[in-house]
């Protein structure tokens, strides 16, 4: 009994949904058009994407579709010698139940399939040429990657090889620069030259080595007079020569007093000479010599009557 009830039940409800469906189902025709001549074109296929899909050969160019509410893309096509020559799409929207009308115009299709054909492969060769592109790319990068990788290994290996034949040469070059080095500074020492002994002369240094090699003969003192001090006179009544008694006569018309400089700007002596002069007048006790400065001033020493 209780089975008899429950398939008494599922009848109903399945009579009931099935009345409720058919309650909303709209019917939509139309005819298609050639778009020169507004003719209908015979046996156009028809297509709408309804669920399940719906399509047919419409007669004399006339079609009619049962379709539930909602939105729908309908296309007409027309072929002629399995070639497609026309065609047109539209969309409808079905809102309630009754009749809809949608006329369809179609138009030239200009060989769409070939050239759709076209454009997909010409697609897909693109994308297919662009892969090999990248592919070829990233294996070029790994390529110059591993070539890098290789050389570096290889001068790492060379390096510890090379460095003592390296370390050899830089000890063989200091090594003769500095040879070099204290060559010249040995023969720098051994031979003072001209300017270096006027120097020395001029500062009060080394007159012991001063010869009459500079500017002329020059007086020297002798060696038992050189041990003596240098502000003792030494045989002061002797006469003094020409060219020291030159130098007495300009510091007499100085009021006996005038620096070194000063003194060999009046002379026509060499520096040398000059110094050599003032040295022995200094040691003959006619003049005294003080150092100021980095310069000398000389002063006569007045004679006691």
């Amino acid at each position: 009994m209780r089975v008899i009830s429950c398939i008494g039940c599922i009848a109903i409800i399945l009579l009931l949904s099935g009345l409720a469906g058919a309650s909303g189902i709209a019917t939509v025709h139309g005819v298609a058009y050639e778009w020169s001549t507004f003719e209908p074109l015979d046996n156009a296929i028809i297509e709408v994407n309804s669920t399940p899909a719906q399509s047919m050969v419409a007669k004399y160019g006339v079609y009619s579709f049962e379709l539930s509410n909602g939105t729908y893309h309908i296309t007409a096509s027309y072929y002629e010698d399995d070639q497609l020559t026309y065609y047109a799409e539209d969309i409808i929207t079905v809102s309630d139940e009754g009749s809809y009308v949608l006329d369809l115009l179609l138009l030239p299709s200009y060989s769409s399939s070939d050239d759709t054909t076209s454009s997909v492969s010409d697609v897909e060769s693109e994308s297919s040429s662009q892969v090999a592109n990248a592919s070829s790319l990233i294996y070029g990068s790994i390529f110059i990657v591993i070539v890098l990788l290789i050389l570096l290994a290889y001068q790492m290996k060379q390096w510890p090889q090379r460095s003592p034949a390296l370390k050899t040469i830089k000890e063989e070059e200091k090594d003769d620069e500095t040879s070099h080095m204290s060559h010249v500074v040995t023969e720098d020492a051994a031979e003072p030259t001209k300017e270096e002994v006027q120097d020395m002369a001029l500062e009060g240094e080394g007159e012991d080595t001063i010869n009459e090699t500079l500017d002329g003969p020059v007086t020297l003192p002798s060696k038992e007079s050189e041990k003596k001090p240098v502000n003792v006179p030494i045989n002061s009544d002797e006469p003094v020569p020409a060219d020291l008694q030159e130098i007495l006569d300009i510091l007499k018309s100085q009021s006996g007093r005038m620096t070194q400089k000063d003194m060999r700007k009046r002379l026509k002596y060499s520096e040398g000479k000059v110094s050599l002069m003032l040295l022995d007048l200094e040691k003959r006790g006619k003049i005294q010599k003080f150092k100021k400065g980095r310069g000398n001033v000389l002063f006569l020493v007045e004679s006691d009557e």
